[in-house]
């Protein structure tokens, strides 16, 4: 068989598949990701009629579901990457002069956002990992790591609202 005859599929349909696994590989990672992030940063900022301990044990369940974040946060670059990759043709960020604004303030604020994941996972959390801390370190450490859960979730909201008006 030569050319194109053995294929299964007209490469229409092929391109239809594979923009909708793009599209799935994205958005499941944005559900997971936003979700939990949201999720978190709603359980953190009620009121602070919750002890210290409360907030120590959401903060011990966001660092458990870390991973689940990590690898959500991962499949939705990979996937909007490749979206915009088969979007635009190329990683050029000039489309038209009505979104390049939107598009390049999108990727602007999610790179702050992304950087600000790795230094909470990396620099804020990691005073909560000890056990034997004191009592007002402990706090100290819980109401930093509080506050960046909550930062990047609004960080997060601009991601989408922005992505929301390309």
């Amino acid at each position: 068989m030569t050319g194109a005859s053995w294929r299964r599929y007209p490469k229409r349909e092929e391109a239809l598949l594979y923009e909708t696994a793009i599209r799935l590989l994205h958005w499941a990672g944005v559900i997971v990701y936003g979700g939990s992030l949201l999720s978190f940063a709603v359980l953190l900022a009620i009121p602070a009629r919750r002890s210290q301990l409360g907030r120590h044990r959401v903060l011990t369940a966001f660092r458990a579901w870390g991973v689940a974040m990590g690898l959500a946060m991962g499949s939705m670059i990979l996937g909007g990457l490749l979206w915009h990759y088969q979007r635009y043709g190329g990683f050029s960020l000039s489309m038209d002069a009505g979104s390049a604004g939107l598009v390049s303030a999108k990727y602007a604020v999610f790179f702050v956002l992304w950087v600000s994941a790795f230094h909470l996972e990396i620099w804020t959390l990691e005073p909560l990992r000890g056990e034997d801390l004191e009592a007002e370190t402990q706090w100290a450490a819980t109401v930093r790591a509080s506050r960046q859960i909550q930062f990047n979730a609004l960080l997060f909201v601009a991601v989408a609202v922005l992505a929301s008006q390309i």
